[in-house]
């Protein structure tokens, strides 16, 4: 059985704003900071063997706060937030009527940003890279600092998940693998 610690990143100036990040390599604000400062206390008492994270510096950073440097670090491009293509950076209020982002939020399997991405697109990309992480590494305790987004479509695949919540910035949940099946464990 595998471990996964699986957190969002901190916030930025545009969570704060409302505005698309995507791929858009965002550092953290000072709340953002101080939340994975906060984010270090959950994990006093769990012994993590390795950490991946998304290679945008906003993830990269939180998981340098909250876990420290002593811990090896691989950072992943598949762990990114979702491609929001042609609306990157836009807030929402700024997309065009033809997009509905709550139509997309909703059920937008297949509904696909421009240039973007779809949600089962995501979802595929976020699992897939997370399998590879696994079968890679001999580590059994790993801790995954991604985006709310990728972490919303890991715990979707989840044969046991059926929450509906908003995942607020250092969200952190445990997952474990159990051949070839994720399994949600709980909020920490």
């Amino acid at each position: 059985m595998i471990e996964l610690y699986v957190f969002r990143h901190g916030q930025t100036d545009w969570n704060k704003a409302g505005r698309l990040q995507g791929h858009s390599d965002i550092a953290l604000n000072d709340t953002g900071i101080s939340q994975a400062k906060k984010l270090a206390m959950k994990f006093e008492k769990i012994k993590i063997d390795h950490i991946f994270s998304s290679d945008l510096i906003r993830a990269k950073s939180t998981a340098e706060l909250a876990l420290g440097e002593l811990i090896p670090m691989t950072l992943h491009p598949g762990l990114r937030e979702v491609n929001i293509g042609d609306y990157e950076g836009l807030a929402k209020d700024e997309l065009p009527q033809t997009f509905n982002l709550d139509a997309w939020l909703a059920r937008g399997e297949n509904l696909k940003f421009p240039n973007g991405e779809s949600k089962e697109e995501h979802r595929d990309r976020i699992v897939q890279t997370i399998k590879e992480i696994v079968a890679s590494t001999e580590h059994k305790s790993i801790a995954i600092s991604t985006h709310g987004g990728s972490m919303a479509r890991l715990l979707e695949y989840c044969e046991n998940y059926h929450q509906d919540i908003i995942l607020e910035n250092c969200a952190l949940a445990k997952v474990t693998l159990q051949q070839d099946q994720f399994l949600f464990e709980c909020f920490l």
